[in-house]
């Protein structure tokens, strides 16, 4: 019996530790400076959740978090720039947003490649966030949900700005120009701040995995998504966005 319960005491021991490291490493690091801005990088998947895979063997979960690198490398100077993940482990879905808000993030991104039979549906697409059916909102108008439904509706808002900026900026990189849809997507469901998911293509297309595969157009895609980001953070959220969409990326 007191073996047992040594052995009980130590997994116990062994369960926290585990959980306490997970811990830090959605949410340690250096402080932030308060005085930059801050927009959390999510990279799709990670650990046993590959994501989609090329013919060739790329994984979606890889291509994710070296784009995400690259993004940090060109921003990190001028904001605090917090990835979600910067290894090959698991994230839960719903700790991704929680990531973002416990920062108080300014923009969100989460990035994925996608995965389809369809030749035709090889280019890049940007999502927003469409809220999920069935929702009804509360008759109290001081109720939380209703006010989460005020704060989401300003952020649905910001984030049409946020993807017309994306797609001008990745534009001018050249090739087709993305594609911007909404979609309730549950990774950008949770997020309290302008949000958006970018799909670089289907990875399960050839000609993507190889274009993912060259460290040239991935860092051109890297430099694109950051001058998007930056594009977004220099404007007043505050202003009509309908006049946000002329706004050019840096070259």
């Amino acid at each position: 019996m007191i073996k047992t319960n040594r052995f009980l005491v130590f997994f116990i021991f062994i369960y926290f530790i585990i959980l306490a490291n997970s811990f830090t490493i959605c949410y340690a690091g250096e402080p932030i400076d308060k005085a930059l801005k801050t927009v959390v990088i999510d990279p799709g998947h990670g650990g046993r959740d590959i994501g989609a895979k090329g013919p060739q063997g790329s994984l979606e979960k890889d291509v994710c978090l070296e784009l995400a690198q690259h993004i940090f490398s060109y921003l990190k100077s001028e904001y605090n720039v917090i990835l979600t993940r910067s290894a090959d482990y698991a994230v839960e879905i719903r700790d991704r947003a929680a990531i973002a808000n416990h920062y108080k993030a300014d923009a969100f991104i989460s990035l994925h490649t996608g995965g389809s039979f369809q030749h035709s549906a090889s280019r890049i697409v940007i999502y927003t966030c469409k809220p999920g059916s069935g929702q009804t909102a509360p008759a109290d108008p001081n109720s939380p949900r209703v006010m989460w439904n005020q704060l989401h509706s300003r952020s649905a808002m910001l984030s049409r700005g946020f993807a017309e900026l994306m797609k001008k900026a990745i534009s001018d990189i050249g090739g087709a120009p993305p594609k911007i849809r909404k979609a309730p997507l549950r990774v950008l469901q949770g997020a309290s701040m302008p949000s958006i998911l970018i799909e670089t293509g289907h990875l399960t297309h050839l000609d993507t995995e190889n274009t993912l595969a060259s460290q040239d157009r991935l860092r051109a895609y890297a430099r694109a998504i950051a001058n998007g980001l930056e594009s977004f953070l220099a404007i007043d959220t505050g202003a009509n966005f309908s006049s946000a969409k002329g706004i050019g990326a840096k070259k």
